[in-house]
């Protein structure tokens, strides 16, 4: 336990050092923040680091390597003391004043990344789903100082998928030399860290009090879905037995709600956090949340300041803005075009706001060109696009053949759906006492009849709700922000129309798949396309809807009526925090005689298959990086190819589904090709066959581990591999037997002779 700990110690310590770093570039940047920018910094500084690394090393030969990061720190540090210098100070002031916000985000932070790191050391095994997928991308970046990095399951391939995330995890893991397994769990912990401190940096700049802070990280990766919360319920609070059902029979299915006819994909953060896969969509969630507070940031600045006022004092945080809202792009494409929308919906309310107090459109609509900052975001993540290529072809968007029943929807969006709800009336009964009621009669009747016009054309409510609840809340923004307020109001307005446009957003992602699908390489039509944007949808309710509420309760001076607003949205929080409260007892509770503790992603391996850890360990210790291998192919979703995946070196072909699925239909040919030299070379009689293979391809060590039953073409092919004649070509190194997928299996890695090739 020490070691595990000590390991977390040196990451957190790590990505501490790199907002240290900046920390006077992100106090001036987010001067108007509550904390001052102290614990923004930390995101800043790994942000600002990643992204200069990556730029450089791809339109240069600066190489994305321990010492092109330990170079460019020393350039944002040199930058940080020119600014220490000259504003001295300003800068310990602004410590002095801020620092006990500070240190309560920083204690949340760190108990937030402790508490996952514990859990992690639970469940530490990278070895089911897509986690060796994730393992291979990382190691990738860890070990290889190309940008783009190479494709470990596709020799002289480059990776043909949004890698930012990885890369961001490998600046820490380059940094301090930790291994793959180990930095695999890592990261999820600083995760889950990281986006605690920036949820409650949100939290406490809307609210303006720490605790409403603490209430908004709990509300926007704590909190469960519905689903979750019946679990717990149908189990009697029991704690699960083992590790198996604790993954699969509780959290697996809280994300498999939603089913036309097949099963979708219904992730939310909390699921994501425990699940453990470090996919671009969960290692994206303390970035997504950063932009959101450049966005605030943003957004204070547009309402306070004229336009020449503006460039001349946040300049840098327009460029920030730029930086920031870019790198979404290569760490998760969906996200990019997402939360640009997020960005340009906040600047029309902005020059709706400034119209509504100046009433003069010359002085207000100069800000809005900074709505053009995504596409500039784009311009300076534009190299990511000289190596990617989309694996879709063709029209991509088509009119969704299903939508989600009643209760489904319930269970995913339950919670939000009521506290949107109670929103909504609490703001219709205020307009009804401020205006006059024929016209907000009118608005309600309007709304009604499109309810009901969509609803008797499909049959499903939800199908009509949710669009009609985007519908409204994106009336009431144009209300808000364009109906005369005065200057006095600024921070008041601010907040809420923040909070508004996320939540409105929120609600047409929502909507919006029920109407169309993003057409993919997947069998379920919508599987995907609910995945993609149902996920940045809780984020936005989670920073958007706990103040929208707090804000119109507090406008009521009724003590009944906010008590009745009140209940219904504190009882379903505390339903939706069982699901979570009851997968922390079982990870704790469980039994552990027959599973190691740690934060090694490798364990399991080194206890029920030694003889393929010991290859594992035997590549990484006498092997170069540049070193091609070949492994029997894998199919996807099991444990194969991991040799390549935990060493960094090239294997010839690795997953094979997953290759067709990054890099589409027109690569089919030479992904299948590779497959099946792979499988003649294992399985041939013929001396020269194999000599004619190693001569073609710069093979430098060949291991076979027998793959699992599951992958049925593949294991039956290979049943014959007995008989395989370049075992009598190889140089022998480990020949060992194991168990693997319960049952006796080899386990060999072999060198490839200078003589064996023709």
């Amino acid at each position: 336990m020490l070691y595990d700990l000590s390991l977390g110690v040196i990451w957190y310590l790590t990505l501490t050092c790199l907002g240290v770093i900046v920390l006077p570039i992100s106090m001036l940047i987010f001067r108007r923040m509550p904390e001052c920018g102290i614990l923004l910094s930390r995101p800043l500084g790994w942000l600002l680091l990643s992204y200069i690394s990556w730029i450089l090393a791809y339109v240069s030969p600066f190489p994305f390597s321990r010492l092109g990061l330990v170079l460019v720190g020393v350039g944002l540090f040199a930058v940080s003391l020119y600014l220490l210098r000259v504003r001295s100070d300003w800068t310990w002031r602004r410590l002095r004043n801020h620092w006990r916000t500070a240190l309560n985000g920083e204690i949340l932070t760190i108990l937030a990344f402790l508490l996952i790191l514990l859990v992690r050391r639970e469940d530490p095994f990278i070895n089911s789903t897509e986690k060796p997928m994730d393992a291979m991308m990382l190691s990738s970046l860890i070990v290889s100082s190309e940008i783009p990095p190479p494709d470990l399951w596709f020799a002289d391939k480059h990776i043909n998928y949004h890698y930012g995330g990885y890369l961001l995890h490998a600046v820490p893991a380059k940094l301090t030399g930790i291994e793959t397994e180990y930095a695999y769990n890592l990261a999820i912990a600083a995760v889950a860290g990281m986006a605690a401190s920036i949820a409650f940096v949100l939290g406490r700049a809307l609210f303006g009090r720490c605790r409403w802070g603490i209430v908004t990280v709990i509300c926007t990766l704590f909190v469960g879905n519905l689903a979750a919360a019946m679990t717990a319920l149908f189990h009697g609070f029991a704690p699960m037995k083992d590790l198996y059902a604790w993954r699969f029979n509780f959290l697996w299915n809280s994300s498999r709600v939603i089913h036309d006819p097949a099963e979708t994909i219904n992730e939310y953060p909390f699921f994501s956090i425990l699940w453990g896969d470090l996919h671009p969509h969960f290692s994206n969630i303390p970035f997504v949340l950063f932009f959101l507070a450049v966005c605030f940031a943003m957004f204070q600045a547009l309402n306070r300041h004229s336009f020449k006022t503006l460039w001349r004092l946040h300049w840098p945080l327009l460029i920030l803005m730029a930086v920031s809202g870019g790198f979404l792009l290569p760490t998760n494409i969906f996200d990019f075009p997402i939360f640009s929308s997020y960005f340009g919906a906040l600047i029309v309310a902005a020059v709706l706001w400034r119209y509504s107090v100046s009433k003069r459109w010359a002085l207000t609509i100069p800000h809005g060109v900074v709505v053009f900052l995504p596409i500039f975001g784009f311009l300076l993540v534009s190299p990511f696009w000289m190596n990617f290529v989309s694996p879709l072809q063709g029209q991509l968007i088509h009119v969704s053949p299903h939508h989600t029943g009643l209760f489904e929807f319930l269970l995913v969006f339950g919670a939000h759906s009521i506290v949107t709800v109670v929103y909504l009336v609490l703001v219709g009964r205020r307009l009804v006492e401020k205006r006059s009621r024929e016209e907000i009669g009118f608005f309600f009747a309007a709304l009604g009849i499109v309810f009901v016009l969509l609803w008797a054309q499909s049959g499903y409510l939800m199908y009509a709700l949710s669009p009609l609840i985007a519908l409204a809340l994106w009336i009431y923004i144009v209300y808000r922000a364009a109906c005369g307020k005065e200057k006095k109001t600024v921070d008041a307005d601010t907040r809420e129309l923040f909070a508004l446009v996320a939540c409105a957003l929120a609600w047409s992602l929502i909507a919006a798949c029920e109407f169309i699908y993003l057409k993919d390489q997947y069998a379920s039509a919508r599987m995907n396309t609910l995945f993609k944007f149902h996920f940045p949808a809780w984020i936005l309710f989670g920073i958007g809807l706990p103040y929208l509420l707090y804000a119109a309760i507090m406008r009521e001076k009724s003590v009944q009526i906010k008590c009745c607003a009140a209940m219904p949205a504190v009882l379903v929080l505390l339903i939706s925090l069982f699901g979570p409260m009851y997968a922390f007892a079982s990870i704790f509770l469980m039994p552990n005689a027959d599973r190691p503790i740690t934060l090694n992603g490798l364990s399991f391996m080194e206890t029920a298959q030694p003889a393929h850890y010991e290859i594992i360990r035997w590549i990484r210790e006498n092997s170069e990086p540049s070193d091609a291998i070949l492994e029997a192919p894998g199919c996807g979703y099991h444990e194969e190819n991991l040799v390549s995946a935990f060493t960094g070196r090239s294997a010839f072909i690795g997953w094979v589904n997953h290759e067709h699925i990054w890099r589409g239909y027109a690569n089919y040919p030479e992904i299948d090709a590779r497959k099946e030299q792979a499988m003649r070379f294992y399985t041939s009689k013929n001396v020269e066959d194999v000599k004619l293979f190693l001569e073609q391809y710069p093979i430098r060590y060949v291991i076979f581990t027998s793959p699992d039953p599951a992958c049925t073409d593949t294991f039956a092919q290979l049943n014959q591999m007995q008989a395989g004649a370049f075992r009598t070509v190889l140089e022998p190194i480990i020949q060992k037997t194991g168990n693997a997928f319960g049952r006796t299996s080899p386990f060999e890695l072999y060198r490839v002779p200078e003589n064996s090739r023709q």
